[in-house]
Order: structure tokens, then C-alpha cells, then sequence
């Protein structure tokens, strides 16, 4: 077997690991954008409320720990984007806050919808950030 050429190897890790992140980001955007729409009803059916809470659960904790895992092992260079980390973890205790007091009410689903737009906003922007950071 013909070895790799180093430079061929940090290539190819560079390609891997730009792939794995982005692909990782993109998943992080396309639930986000799923629960926008769950929680874009005028009126939520009360049998839907728990199933909206707990997305909106999953979701922050997912989106926490992928935070997390990121800034600590894989990315510790990213850290100079910390203060937008801080404002996400800020948003998503809102968003968490606003999803366990649904009750159906039109007034909390709407809440929680702008809540989940300015945590997209936040996101998108910390995200492309990220990306361009770390794989200019």
C-alpha cells in the first residue's frame, strides 16, 4: 500500500471535518425550522402542546450540548465566538422558559414563535460565523 502524502492527509481531514461540520449545522437549522412551523399555529391543539414542549426540550438541550462539544473538544480555537454562545444559551432559556408555560393559549404560542425567531436569527448569524472561522 503506497502511503498518503502528508499534505494529502490534512486534505483530506480539512475536507472531512468541514463536511462533518457543516452537515452538523444544517441538521441544527432544519429542526429549527421544524419547530418554527409547530409553533406557528394560531391555536395550538391541546393534544400537540406536550409534543411542542418537548421539541422545544430536545431541541435547546441538542442544541446546547452541540455548543458545548464543540467550543470545548473540537473547535477550542472558535472560542473567540463566545459571546455569541452566550447570547444563544440566553435565547434558549427563553425559548425553554416560554415552552413549558404553553397551555394552548394563543397569546403563549405566539411568544414562543418570536421567541423561536429571534433564537433563528442568533443562530444563523453565530453559525455562519462559525463556518467561516473555522473553514475560511
Amino acid at each position: 500500500m503506497t502511503p498518503i502524502p502528508a499534505s494529502e492527509e490534512v486534505t483530506i481531514a480539512y475536507d472531512v471535518s468541514r463536511a462533518t461540520l457543516l452537515a452538523g449545522n444544517e441538521s441544527l437549522r432544519d429542526e429549527l425550522a421544524r419547530l418554527r412551523v409547530l409553533a406557528d399555529v394560531p391555536q395550538l391543539d391541546p393534544s400537540r402542546t406536550e409534543d411542542l414542549r418537548a421539541f422545544c426540550r430536545t431541541y435547546c438541550d441538542t442544541l446546547l450540548a452541540d455548543q458545548d462539544h464543540k467550543r470545548i473538544h473540537l473547535y477550542p480555537e472558535a472560542r473567540a465566538l463566545t459571546s455569541s454562545q452566550d447570547e444563544i444559551g440566553a435565547q434558549i432559556a427563553r425559548v425553554r422558559r416560554t415552552a413549558e408555560l404553553l397551555t394552548g393559549l394563543e397569546t403563549t404560542t405566539a411568544d414562543l414563535r418570536q421567541h423561536l425567531d429571534q433564537l433563528s436569527a442568533l443562530l444563523e448569524n453565530h453559525l455562519s460565523a462559525e463556518e467561516n472561522h473555522l473553514f475560511p
